[in-house]
């Protein structure tokens, strides 16, 4: 995908935690699709919080889900393919 996902870890007053590990995955892919990645599967937030990782889709029609987890977050993102993504 043209724009990278990306993760954004905060505290309740809106101050980011810098140094946090967050790790990404993917949890469901559409059945025999081959070539999906992840950029990153595990990476540090920055000062703003941030940290970011591209999703690569595969050659099947359907719906990617990536999931990026923290100590004490886990959210989750899909990605719909509309055709085959490759020759």
């Amino acid at each position: 995908l043209a724009t990278p996902m990306e993760v954004q870890l905060v505290d309740g007053a809106g101050r980011p935690f810098l140094g946090e590990t967050v790790t990404f995955a993917l949890i469901q892919v559409p059945t025999g699709a081959t070539g999906q990645q992840l950029s990153v599967t595990s990476a540090t937030t920055d000062e703003a919080g941030k940290t970011l990782s591209v999703l690569t889709l595969g050659n099947k029609a359907g719906t990617y889900r990536v999931q990026a987890s923290s100590e004490s977050l886990t959210v989750q993102a899909t990605a719909t393919a509309p055709g085959d993504q490759r020759a």
